[in-house]
């Protein structure tokens, strides 16, 4: 998944690819709900960095351009606010659409859809779009709705939710205003915390804080738990790695930035099921055990221990 911690993409598959987002672009965010940042309907941004490659989402550093950003939080003091946007723009991301069969999204994509449009065949295009569009909205509300629950441990154990955002994404000639909000990309804006993901630490990091730069990872996955969120894509990439200080003393936090595949436990779902989804999911060894195998090779000996916390929910053989 797209991420703060990811990195620009070298490889020339994605260089190739079409660059709808650019550095120094302004976007017009519309406002998708109740915000942290003013009363004003829109948001102007404007892009300083892309974080590529865009796999399931597009990912992308911006400065907040007007002054209806009250709230807006920085990791680090900056002249202006300054977010990460994760876009769920399911014509650029290029994993789900090799996922899904689709070829890349570009100039001719557009006038294919002008020809459905002109030939009477538009609503074939948009049920060929639909897999790609709705699994996109899937991701956007399983992030949304576990930034809610996590609540009070945003900036803590997760970046501050800043609000959901909508970019109204321009709709190729002679779509029917009916069909205009399947252009309607949704996204997220969230704290922009600068670090390394867990997985690109191992030279940074020195030996001694690798132990504790794991357990906080682990403890962010339980937290989960008492929190009724599964996530199904627990793994080192999906966590970063910011280095603070404190009274002069240096300090590793850990912070997981990616719920796109979560969901949260559903108000009628009884316990047994939700525990045993979560024994399957095994999360605590998603990253723990992961990590303790990885840095094994590297010389690096740490303590992982399950917590067997869902243990009581496997399966058993009678079942």
């Amino acid at each position: 998944m797209d991420t703060m911690a990811s990195t620009t993409a070298s490889t020339e598959s994605h260089l190739t690819r079409p660059a709808p987002y650019k550095i120094g672009q302004v976007l017009t965010l519309r406002r998708n709900s109740e915000q942290r940042m003013g009363d004003s309907p829109n948001l102007k941004v404007r892009i300083t960095q892309l974080y590529q490659p865009w796999t399931l989402s597009c990912g992308m550093v911006v400065e907040i351009l007007d002054g209806s950003a009250q709230g807006a939080a920085c990791a680090e003091p900056m002249t202006a606010p300054t977010a990460f946007s994760k876009l769920y723009d399911w014509r650029f991301a290029h994993q789900l659409r090799d996922d899904q069969g689709v070829g890349p999204w570009d100039q001719n994509s557009g006038a294919g859809c002008t020809e459905f449009v002109s030939s009477g065949g538009i609503e074939s295009f948009l049920r060929r779009l639909s897999a790609d569009e709705s699994f996109s909205l899937q991701m956007y509300h399983s992030e949304t709705a576990a930034y809610a629950k996590l609540g009070d441990f945003q900036g803590r154990l997760a970046p501050q939710f800043l609000g959901a955002v909508v970019l109204q994404a321009a709709a190729p000639q002679g779509v029917h205003d009916r069909h205009q909000e399947h252009f309607q990309i949704r996204g997220v804006l969230l704290q922009y915390i600068q670090g390394l993901g867990l997985s690109k630490l191992d030279p940074h990091a020195p030996p001694s804080s690798w132990p504790d730069v794991v357990d906080q990872a682990v403890q962010i996955v339980r937290v989960l738990g008492d929190n009724g969120i599964l996530n199904a894509d627990v793994r080192p990439e999906n966590f970063i790695v910011s280095l603070r200080s404190d009274d002069e003393k240096e300090y590793y936090q850990v912070l997981m930035i990616d719920f796109g595949q979560s969901r949260v436990r559903g108000e009628h779902e009884p316990l047994s099921e939700c525990g045993r989804a979560k024994w399957r999911q095994d999360e605590e060894g998603a990253v723990g055990l992961v990590m303790q195998h990885r840095l094994r090779k590297l010389g690096v000996e740490i303590c992982y221990k399950p917590s067997l916390r869902y243990l009581e929910f496997a399966e058993r053989e009678d079942e």
